[in-house]
């Protein structure tokens, strides 16, 4: 099976800025790792879940118990987009973090085709 690429936009990118070098760097080797190891590997061993439909998140614990979540989904071939980076502070997924996820989803998609 093929190893997935990712990719993100300025969204994404502003959330990796506004984190601390460390936070930034535990979330871009998760990425790396995820990359390099395969989905299926990294769903067993619950590095990325499943939201909703072509929904799914990076899930990363780093610095002073604090959980990075980066929101990605399927966007072609092997290649997966993230559309949204968040700090984690209740059990569940936030649902305007899915919500803001799904409308930066659709313009990705909007804007690809």
């Amino acid at each position: 099976m093929d190893k997935p690429t990712f990719d993100w936009g300025k969204d994404f990118d502003a959330f990796l800025n506004s984190l601390s070098n460390r936070d930034k760097a535990y979330l871009l080797e998760m990425i790396e790792r995820i990359e390099n190891l395969g989905l299926a590997d990294s769903i067993q061993k619950q590095r990325v879940k499943k939201l909703d439909k072509n929904l799914y998140e990076i899930r990363v614990s780093a610095t002073d118990s604090k959980k990075l979540r980066g929101i990605y989904f399927h966007l072609d071939n092997n290649t997966y987009f993230i559309v949204h980076g968040f700090i984690k502070k209740t059990a569940k997924t936030p649902l305007k973090e899915i919500r803001l996820a799904k409308e930066r989803r659709q313009k990705e998609i909007d804007n690809h085709e």
